[in-house]
């Protein structure tokens, strides 16, 4: 348990509390709140705590800091937002929408593990869409169930999935918009990585993404988070685990469960840090990517006991 706890974050003290707390006693509470309270946030972070904003909102303090590393190259923070940014006025287009909010309407969006999934993403929250994201390995009827139950008025898809989904999306009379591989993104914005093309300013009561469960019951069902559930759960994360923008993450995890999404993708955007995303699960490449001694060192990584090939 304790070992399970310190692996690859030395930072993760708190951790440590916690599990000795059954032997320390009341003791162990005060140990922790005293320790904690030496750990004090960067003065600029705090607005952001008291704010619900989406990640995006976030890039401009990190600019050319490396965001996301691919299987396609390096991608920085300001890379990211400019290829949002331009998504984003797409996707406003394709729904004949000239305000720039789309005010809930569902987008679901099918890319591999890689940056491209973070500009879809945060391309729908500019546009005031609810992000859907799909798995590439779910069969297409099961896709279909999940962009029909959802009521997406859109498909974002991967250039190598356009072909695959197009006769789907046509199906149900939804429009497909194809987005370039992570590596191939042209006619970017050459703004500075702010929020100043996003025209919302009130995130708190509106929906973020839906995430579908597993279907163990039945039919997979629909959750809807809104972007102050999507928030709290980021900044109490960022909070507990002692992220900071000198963290480097390994991430081989599925993007359409929370763990994946929010604990290993958003919380390092967040706070700055770097993300190194594998396309899949090998333990070849992991144990290759922890052991490896070239710039970035990864220096967390999260995984399940059991993890298959995602």
């Amino acid at each position: 348990m304790l070992g399970s706890c310190l692996l690859f974050n030395r930072r993760r003290l708190t951790c440590v509390f916690t599990c000795c707390q059954p032997f320390l006693g009341r003791d162990c509470f005060s140990l922790r709140t005293n320790f904690c309270a030496l750990i004090e946030l960067p003065a600029r972070w705090i607005s952001a705590y008291r704010k619900v904003a989406p990640v995006f909102t976030r890039a401009s303090a990190f600019g050319e800091k490396v965001a996301i590393i691919d299987q396609r190259g390096e991608h920085t923070y300001k890379d990211l937002y400019a290829r949002s940014l331009c998504l984003s006025q797409k996707i406003c287009k394709a729904l004949g929408n000239s305000d720039g909010d789309l005010k809930g309407e569902r987008i679901s969006f099918l890319c591999p593990n890689d940056a491209s999934y973070v500009v879809a993403q945060w391309a729908t929250w500019m546009s005031g869409g609810i992000a859907v994201p799909l798995y590439r390995k779910h069969p297409v009827s099961e896709l279909e169930y999940f962009i029909q139950d959802s009521q997406s008025a859109l498909l974002l898809a991967e250039e190598e999935f356009e072909e695959k989904m197009t006769p789907t999306a046509e199906k149900l009379g939804v429009p497909v918009l194809s987005l370039p591989r992570s590596g191939k993104w042209e006619g970017r914005t050459d703004g500075s990585a702010g929020d100043a093309g996003c025209s919302i300013s009130e995130w708190e009561d509106r929906g973020a993404m839906i995430i579908y469960t597993s279907g163990t019951t039945g039919r997979p069902k629909g959750v809807l988070s809104s972007h102050q559930n999507v928030h709290a759960m980021i900044t109490g994360l960022v909070e507990k685990w002692a992220w900071t923008n000198d963290d480097v993450i390994l991430h081989v995890l599925p993007l359409h469960h929370v763990h994946g999404v929010v604990n290993k993708l958003l919380c390092p955007l967040w706070v700055g840090a770097t993300c190194i995303m594998l396309p899949e699960f090998s333990a070849g490449l992991v144990w290759e990517a922890l052991l490896s001694l070239q710039a970035p060192r990864v220096n967390v990584f999260m995984a399940v006991p059991f993890q298959p090939a995602n």
